[in-house]
């Protein structure tokens, strides 16, 4: 958990010491020797780092190594903590491990190196023979030991060879088919690829039938001699679009209302209906689709919606129906709109859950081509387990902190506001917590959508509203939205055509109301309302008369009822039995 909270620079300086100390034999490491090995580093700096990674317990003083000269004696010396090699990979700073570990660790290659040195002695290399595994592996290491000796190497080297080590830049380990196949400098041919090449010099290492592994002297040399190869203080500054404020605070308070009457819907449609789960958990594609099409959207955002319901309590799992339904006696119904948002918020901040997932490929890890869903049976429900992140809450939290500060880094022109992107937010977050790098990269996307959703983003920009909930002032946001949030309407525009026009956001009592006897068309807040014999008659069938009906909509219209309307309604109910 420490070394999450840590950003690029403490985590490179960590690195670096951890892979140039030896806590067993007592050499530790002072800030000027790590400062050679991070280019762009400078020793105060270097100092200021292990003074706070030892205020983090993560690092501790220790005497200057046996052998150190009078004035390296006076530095400050230090060890990382004895657990730090159990939880800081297998690959500090991305670079691989040694060829002696190789050796020790890879049978195969054990059982190959000494033959492999062999080869390269015979066919004319600088490089000491050797007649045991380890001797062999030092030989190599020795050989690739400075960024002069491997350029020598690497001069006959194929084409894209150097395109190839550069895939190896920040991660040891890569992908190749056969990887163990023999390679062999006595029987190259003149049109030899780049791997064999790699292979036959022991340039790669192969782990498996389909892996290979940079070694440490390799990669510190294909850097120039650093651990380090690029080290800088201030996280990295990206270009930005901008926006005007006012489509900010249209699009925000657009997307509230908007949410805050699809939700409605919802409770709707599940009050009538509930939503039954699959045996295997979650609710099936089947049951999302009668949703999405009551709702006019697609499925996937009607998954998305569904979630959002359930974090925030609005649906419930009835455990003797196994079936979603609205709570009993639901106190966000009665809520002003500007509290019903915040409500919403809240459970969204808190949720494990992430909503955005629903309809990916189970297997996140390996998702397959952009927009490709995966076969039947292998994405994941809406509700289900699968969607469940036990750190959605820490990332959510840090993608709208990254977002502020971003957002006032900027600096943008009166009337303007910068527009964010995945792509501005991962790198920042790379750079402030790189080992929360992955976790950020698949959930990050999903978030800022439901963020847009929930009018924390309007137009691509952090709203204000989504500035005080970044800033932890709710009553602020409160504030905010109460102030410019529009007023639920109480009246529909009633036409000779059976319709009824909604000319902007209704109250849900009356949206929910006149669901029970039109069906809803379009999307968005001119939502139109149509008659018919079938819907007219579902609301006598609910119990609703038909004086009771026109009664209601004389109420709440702003124009007479048509007489066609009123003929439908009464010739409904008088041939309704």
């Amino acid at each position: 958990r420490a070394l999450e909270r840590l950003n690029r620079p403490q985590m490179q300086v960590l690195e670096t010491l951890h892979l140039c100390t030896n806590a067993d034999t007592g050499h530790s490491a002072s800030a000027a020797m790590l400062k050679k090995l991070i280019n762009g580093s400078s020793v105060a700096a270097v100092d200021r780092i292990l003074h706070s990674l030892q205020e983090l317990a993560l690092v501790h003083r220790a005497d200057p190594p046996h052998g150190a000269t009078p004035a390296a004696a006076k530095q400050r010396h230090y060890l990382p903590v004895g657990s730090l090699k159990d939880v800081i990979g297998i690959y500090p700073a991305g670079l691989g491990r040694s060829y002696t570990e190789l050796v020790r660790l890879q049978p195969a290659f054990a059982q190959r190196v000494v033959q492999l040195v062999g080869e390269l002695h015979r066919g004319g290399a600088t490089i000491s023979p050797a007649t045991t595994p380890m001797e062999a592996a030092l030989s190599l290491q020795h050989w690739t030991a400075t960024p002069e000796s491997l350029q020598q190497i690497l001069a006959t080297a194929p084409d894209r060879t150097a395109a190839l080590l550069a895939r190896f830049g920040n991660w040891a380990m890569g992908a190749v088919p056969q990887a163990q196949r023999r390679a062999s400098v006595l029987h190259e041919s003149a049109d030899v690829g780049p791997v064999d090449w790699l292979l036959a010099r022991g340039l790669l290492v192969p782990l498996d039938a389909a892996h290979v592994e940079l070694p440490h002297s390799v990669g510190v040399s294909l850097r120039g001699g650093y651990v380090i190869e690029n080290f800088s203080l201030a996280p990295p500054v990206p270009r930005l679009g901008h926006t005007s404020a006012g489509l900010r605070r249209n699009a925000a308070l657009g997307a509230i209302a908007e949410t805050l009457r699809l939700v409605g819907e919802v409770l709707y449609t599940v009050r009538e209906q509930p939503l039954a789960t699959l045996r295997s958990g979650g609710v099936g594609v089947r049951e999302m689709k009668r949703l999405a099409d009551s709702l006019r959207m697609d499925v996937h955002e009607a998954g998305v919606l569904a979630e959002l319901c359930a974090m925030a309590g609005l649906l419930r799992l009835d455990v003797d129906s196994s079936a979603w339904v609205q709570p009993p006696q639901l106190e966000w119904l009665s809520l002003p709109r500007q509290e019903q948002w915040l409500w919403l918020v809240n459970a969204w901040l808190a949720s494990e859950r992430a909503p955005s997932l629903v309809g990916q490929p189970v297997n996140a890890a390996a998702p397959g081509p952009a927009g490709h869903r995966g076969p039947a049976g292998t994405t994941i429900n809406a509700l289900s387990a699968e969607a469940q992140r036990p750190d959605a809450p820490v990332v959510r939290k840090r993608v709208l902190e990254i977002l502020h500060e971003l957002t006032l880094e900027a600096a943008a022109p009166d009337g303007q506001a910068p527009v964010l992107d995945a792509a501005a937010v991962l790198e920042r977050a790379e750079w402030t917590q790189p080992r929360m790098a992955r976790r950020f990269s698949s959930l990050v996307r999903g978030i800022l959508g439901e963020a847009e959703m929930l009018g924390l983003i309007g137009s691509g920009a952090l709203s204000q509203l989504g500035a005080a909930i970044a800033a932890e002032q709710p009553d602020d946001a409160l504030g905010i939205l109460g102030e410019h949030l529009p007023a639920a309407l109480q009246h529909v525009l009633l036409q000779a055509d059976l319709t009824a026009v909604a000319p902007g956001y209704l109250d849900p009592e009356l949206s929910e109301r006149l669901l029970t006897m039109a069906a809803a068309e379009g999307q968005g807040p001119a939502t139109i309302y149509r008659f018919s014999v079938t819907s007219v008659r579902r609301a006598l069938d609910a119990g609703q008369d038909a004086a009771a009906m026109l009664d209601f909509l004389r109420q709440h219209s702003a124009t007479a009822i048509p007489q066609p309307l009123q003929y439908l309604i009464e010739d409904t109910a008088a041939r309704h039995s």
